[in-house]
């Protein structure tokens, strides 16, 4: 999560940035993966996860990009984005 720090009329207002990766933004070869319901699906490759996820009308979504392998949920990206 980046912070950014803006001055305005004296002030300092924060600002979040969250920037998360889906689909083919996502660049391990493999990730861990969770599905719709939570139910986790294992270690897969990422073109498998992301077949998947198009199969069954999601978005991958890349929620924990630091672990090892990177954990990646079966979402509807515009609904989790907003």
């Amino acid at each position: 999560m980046r912070i950014h720090h803006r001055r305005r009329g004296g002030q300092y207002k924060k600002e979040e940035k969250i920037l998360y990766r889906s689909n083919e933004q996502i660049t391990a070869p493999e990730v861990r993966v969770i599905d719709e319901s939570g139910a986790p699906l294992g270690v897969i490759p990422t073109a498998r996860a992301l077949s998947l996820a198009q199969e069954r009308g999601y978005d991958l979504v890349e929620v924990s990009p630091k672990a090892e392998p990177p954990v990646c949920k079966f979402l509807d990206f515009g609904q989790f984005k907003y």
